[in-house]
């Protein structure tokens, strides 16, 4: 069991999702519950800048545009 909240930071398809968090009481070996996306950015609660929420989308946009998956 893990004993803190983990931030998994990865790029993924759809609406360009790339954060996830799992919770300190998950003993699961998944990345979690997606929270952060192009479209929304990361929830208030995490205190993530605006500038760093806009270099997540750029990159996650990036990997979609340029995966061998979408063209």
């Amino acid at each position: 069991m893990f004993k803190k909240t983990t931030i998994c930071i990865m790029a993924d398809f759809g609406n360009g999702p790339y954060a996830w968090v799992r919770e300190a009481v998950s003993s699961k070996p998944l990345v979690g519950s997606n929270i952060a996306d192009v479209i929304c950015g990361f929830p208030d609660e995490f205190d993530v800048s605006e500038e760093l929420e806009k270099q997540f989308a750029d990159w996650a946009i990036k990997f979609e545009n340029n995966s061998v998956i979408s063209g």
